[in-house]
């Protein structure tokens, strides 16, 4: 794969991103308790209209989550001749609480069933992993620009 071009930098650092956003999603569920959904079960409520079920309809939800991402990252990166590089992580972290409060209000706006009321640690779990998606993301950004310059 050749990684010159801003599309495809963009769409690996949503992905890289998102493995760090989906990886502080369990831990937040899983092991510290915090949370009552993580975002790849918002994501299958999204995709499905219901909780998903099944296994297959838990990975698809993941894909397309994942697509979601990455496709954010494209944005960020065709962005940033506009809004330049200057403190990048700023305005990466930035664009991710803006995704995180963006996918609520979208939920809030079109009174999404299972999403619309959601508790204050929950939020705050998604919040950080939002955080942790624009940071992740910048950083594999600039990794990926270091190497090949555009």
């Amino acid at each position: 794969m050749i990684l010159t071009d801003r599309f495809t930098k963009g769409f690996i650092a949503g992905l890289v991103g998102g493995v760090a956003s989906f990886s502080w999603g369990l831990f937040s569920k899983y092991v510290l308790h915090f949370t009552d959904i993580i975002f790849g079960e918002f994501a299958a409520i999204l995709v499905y209209g219901k909780p998903a079920v099944s296994l297959g309809e838990h990975l698809f939800a993941q894909v397309a989550l994942f697509g979601f991402y990455g496709l954010c990252g494209v944005i960020f990166a065709f962005s940033i001749p506009y809004i330049s590089s200057k403190n990048i992580y700023i305005k990466g972290c930035l664009w991710g609480i803006f995704v995180w409060f963006f996918s609520h209000a979208v939920t809030v706006l079109f009174r999404v069933p299972e999403l619309t009321i959601m508790d204050l640690s929950t939020s705050i779990s998604h919040f950080i992993g939002g955080l942790l998606w624009g940071g992740a993301m910048v950083f594999t950004l600039n990794y990926l620009s270091s190497k090949t310059g555009v």
